[in-house]
């Protein structure tokens, strides 16, 4: 779904709030912002809906939560706040731990989405009202939790499932032979490709000259030329050049066992490559 482009909301400092140190500051951008968050999600339909009427503010101070820091919170006022109240619920956000975490609009449209979250219609029965209420989360995790132990129950299953791909994130995917082997090939075959060149205008690593000696491209484990001079007649060669030859040798090795196990369609390609 494409996303509309928010109006940027500018975080209060201290002193916006004021010299004698209001707690709650109105924003008709950040009003904005969440209208539009409720008018973008398909989840947060219902607001709209069925007429559930909510405000955003600004809070000076969020403080922390069991040891982590409040950005948010929605609440359904009640009682005699209820009385003087106007709307149905208010989202107030934490301006100072906003500030603290220099978040962007767009991230700031995503927390008053999850604290919207929390506006749920209850339809009612036969012998209760419909209504709007707070709803709690659907799930509580720790961080690292579904990549130890995976989605083992529904709820952790749908939370972490891709709704159009249906993958589960916390799942390992599952690579195919087709597709190790194919990695394996460009792998292979790019490595041999910058040692030994392209048969064509690359030449590869093996020709370029190393301590004023340039070996050749049919060099076989011990047959290189130096500036002025014929074939060594097959004198030891450099470290690098045995070692490249030795790397070249184990790539065919692997790419003749790949064709061992490919199909036909594969194996033209495989064949090159050696």
């Amino acid at each position: 779904m494409t996303r509309k482009a928010f109006v940027p909301v500018r975080v209060p400092s201290e002193a916006d709030f004021g010299e004698d140190g209001a707690d709650f500051l109105d924003d008709p951008l950040l009003d904005r912002l969440l209208l539009d968050v409720v008018g973008a999600y398909p989840a947060l339909r219902h607001i709209e809906d069925h007429g559930i009427s909510v405000r955003a503010l600004w809070k000076r101070k969020g403080g922390k939560s069991h040891g982590a820091l409040t950005y948010a919170k929605c609440v359904k006022p009640s009682g005699l706040l209820a009385h003087f109240c106007k709307v149905d619920f208010v989202i107030w956000v934490a301006a100072d731990n906003v500030e603290l975490e220099g978040w962007t609009t767009v991230q700031l449209s995503k927390l008053l989405y999850h604290e919207a979250r929390h506006i749920e219609w209850d339809p009612g029965d036969d012998e209760h009202d419909a209504k709007a209420k707070l709803a709690g989360h659907d799930i509580e995790l720790f961080l690292g939790e579904l990549a130890d132990t995976g989605a083992w129950e529904r709820r952790r299953d749908a939370a972490c499932r891709d709704p159009t791909s249906g993958v589960c994130a916390a799942e390992p995917r599952r690579v195919s032979v087709r597709e190790r082997d194919a990695a394996a090939l460009a792998a292979v075959s790019a490595l041999m490709t910058v040692l030994a060149g392209d048969g064509r205008r690359d030449r590869g690593l093996l020709a370029k000259r190393h301590q004023g000696q340039a070996h050749l491209r049919e060099c076989n484990r011990g047959l290189y030329l130096s500036p002025g001079q014929h074939a060594t007649g097959g004198a030891p060669c450099s470290p690098r050049c045995l070692a490249a030859h030795e790397a070249l040798r184990l790539g065919s090795v692997f790419l003749q066992a790949l064709i061992d196990e490919c199909n036909a369609t594969t194996e033209p390609r495989l064949r090159e490559a050696v």
